[in-house]
């Protein structure tokens, strides 16, 4: 999951020229999610992590990542 993660960044900032700060995946992709993450499953530890904001939504089939100025908080 964060191999595909990371491709999914890098393939943003090179077609984008800037890095996303957004997440979408839904539950099931976050329980994948925090077992790659190996006893660190708190969201908070994932979110600064991956330096993105992490949004569920149930209708995400596949994980995705975009830049939202109106992202509900800064992710560092």
């Amino acid at each position: 999951m964060l191999s595909f993660i990371y491709r999914l960044c890098r393939d943003f900032e090179r077609d984008m020229g800037y890095a996303p700060n957004v997440l979408f995946i839904n539950p099931g992709h976050l329980a994948s999610l925090r077992d790659s993450f190996a006893g660190e499953a708190d969201l908070e530890v994932i979110r600064q992590r991956l330096g993105l904001e992490v949004l569920l939504r149930a209708d995400a089939v596949h994980p995705s990542v975009n830049w939202l100025l109106s992202a509900s908080r800064k992710a560092v």
